[in-house]
Order: C-alpha cells, then sequence, then structure tokens
C-alpha cells in the first residue's frame, strides 16, 4: 500500500473528528439555553464543568498513554517552575473562570442563535490582540476579513430578539462580546504554554483550578434546584455540554488537528455557527431573524478571507 492510499483512511477519519465537533460545539448552544431556562444558570454550570474536568482528566489520561507508546516526549518549560504557574494561572483565570461568566451571564440574556454567531468572531479577536501585543503583523487582505467580521459582529449585536426586552437582549450580546475577548485573549496568552503543554492538559487545568469559583457562585441557589438538576432532559443536557461538547470534542478537535493541520482544521470552524442557529431553531424555536443571518454571512466572510491570506 502505498504512502497516499495510508493516508487517504487518516485524513477520512480527522476531517470526520473535525466535522463532528463542529457540530458538537454548535448544538452546545441551545443545549445550554435549554438547561439555563430549567435550573439556575450558576448551578447549570457548575455541575457541567464537574463532568467536563472528568471527561477531560480520562481524556488526559488517554493522551498520556498514547503518548508513552510512541515514546514522545514534551518539551520542558525553559523558565521557572514559578513563571509557569503563573502562565497557566493566569490562562486559567482568562478562560476558566472571566470567560465562562461571562459566556454564561451573556447566552442567558440573549439568543443561542446570536451567542454563537458572535463567538464565531474569536479569530477576529485574536488575531487583533496578537497584533497589538506581540510582534504578529497581518497581510492586508487579512484586514479587509478582520473589517467584515467586525461590521457582521456588530450587526448581531444590534439585533433586537423577541425572547426579552430589546435592551435585555443587546445587553446579552454585549456581555457575550465580553466572552469573546476572554477567550480570544486566553487564545493570545496559550499560544507560548501550548509548546510545552498539549491542549488537553491546559484545559484540564483551567477547569479543574477554577471550579471551586463556580461552585461558590451556585451556592445561593444550589439546593433549591439541586433536584431540578437531575430532570431527564435537564440531566441529559448537562451531561452533553460538560463531557462531550467540552470533553470528549477537545480530544477529537486535537486528533484531526494533529494528523491535517491547524489551517485545513479551522475551515470547520465556519460550520459551528450555522450549526447553532439551525439547532437553536429546531431544539428551542429560536426563528434566525434578519440581521442575524446577514451579519452570519459577513462573520463567516470575514474569517474566510482571514484564513486564506493567513496561507499565503
Amino acid at each position: 500500500m502505498t504512502n497516499s492510499e495510508t493516508k487517504k483512511p487518516i485524513a477520512f477519519w480527522a476531517d470526520f473528528n473535525l466535522l463532528a465537533v463542529a457540530v458538537l460545539w454548535g448544538i452546545n448552544a441551545p443545549v445550554m439555553k435549554y438547561g439555563i431556562t430549567q435550573v439556575d444558570p450558576f448551578v447549570f454550570n457548575a455541575l457541567r464543568l464537574t463532568v467536563s474536568v472528568i471527561a477531560l482528566w480520562f481524556c488526559m489520561e488517554f493522551e498520556n498513554r498514547f503518548l508513552k507508546s510512541r515514546s514522545v516526549k514534551q518539551s520542558s518549560w525553559p523558565g521557572s517552575k514559578g513563571q509557569y504557574i503563573l502562565a497557566v494561572l493566569g490562562f486559567a483565570i482568562l478562560s476558566g473562570a472571566i470567560y465562562q461568566i461571562t459566556f454564561l451571564t451573556g447566552i442567558f440574556r440573549t439568543s443561542a442563535g446570536n451567542t454563537a454567531l458572535i463567538m464565531s468572531s474569536c479569530p477576529m479577536w485574536t488575531a487583533a490582540f496578537a497584533v497589538i501585543t506581540t510582534r504578529d503583523r497581518l497581510p492586508r487582505s487579512a484586514w479587509l476579513g478582520l473589517a467584515l467580521t467586525f461590521a457582521g459582529t456588530v450587526l448581531v449585536i444590534l439585533q433586537k430578539g423577541e425572547i426579552n426586552a430589546s435592551a435585555a437582549t443587546q445587553a446579552g450580546n454585549l456581555i457575550v462580546l465580553l466572552a469573546a475577548f476572554a477567550w480570544s485573549f486566553a487564545s493570545v496568552v496559550s499560544r507560548p504554554l501550548l509548546n510545552y503543554v498539549s491542549a488537553i492538559r491546559l484545559a484540564f487545568f483551567s477547569v479543574m483550578l477554577t471550579l471551586p469559583v463556580h461552585w461558590w457562585l451556585s451556592m445561593q441557589h444550589l439546593q433549591q434546584d439541586f433536584n431540578a438538576a437531575f430532570e431527564p432532559w435537564t440531566f441529559m443536557s448537562i451531561l452533553f455540554s460538560g463531557f462531550f461538547s467540552t470533553g470528549v470534542a477537545y480530544a477529537m478537535w486535537n486528533y484531526g488537528v494533529q494528523k491535517i493541520g491547524a489551517p485545513h482544521a479551522a475551515i470547520y470552524q465556519n460550520v459551528i455557527p450555522l450549526v447553532a442557529v439551525i439547532s437553536s431553531w429546531w431544539l428551542i424555536g429560536e426563528i434566525p431573524l434578519s440581521l442575524q443571518i446577514w451579519g452570519g454571512v459577513l462573520i463567516i466572510g470575514g474569517l474566510v478571507i482571514m484564513r486564506r491570506s493567513a496561507k499565503k
């Protein structure tokens, strides 16, 4: 069997994994939206992130055994142990605390579709933060992509939904935008770390270190909502969001990126907002609005331009 024939099934399974992750992450928005309407949002978050820690631990153990079987060794952190701990803590605060809290607070006040579309602008904000904080430079065509993505994000933020008073919806949109900022800045912070620690391990430590914060935030409503969290559909939403969307999806995404590369994998991120809007319509009855659709087209179009310019 030739090398090209050997690579075909590997590429197929890598693409399958990436597409499955895009679907899982897209469906997660309406699943979370449903869950936080049944129980207090912070109770939901504490329970789902507890599930996430367990799922990520299993994924991390599987990854460790795989690396040992292949005799692969992770590079050692070049600085002091204290610097490494501070870097991991900084990432954990951004992604495990600030992002999780703002994302949860935002999606509670706006629609799942809006949330997914605004979060899909993260690559734009990551690129912008990288330009500001590092020596990264963008080609001219990438700036066009940034402008289109920004315009689409503004359209989505300004649209007035019917699920709440328009002011409350727009406030939720702005809070989700803060979540996108936190996630994007965390991505910039993680770049040097990912040279010395795997993405799964870093995600595990991020969630584990900040989990006490989420349980503390849930305490006020935990007693009255704890039993309700184990109602069948609510419990299924907690398991799906915690185990599949956060835990297993990380392992699947890393496998896909490892086999066919980050630029190819990035294409599948464009599928996430589309899946989110369609699944929100189907699962929880959120009818897409015109500004959502046009905003989504601009966001995805801008991201495609940015990613093509990055390949040149």
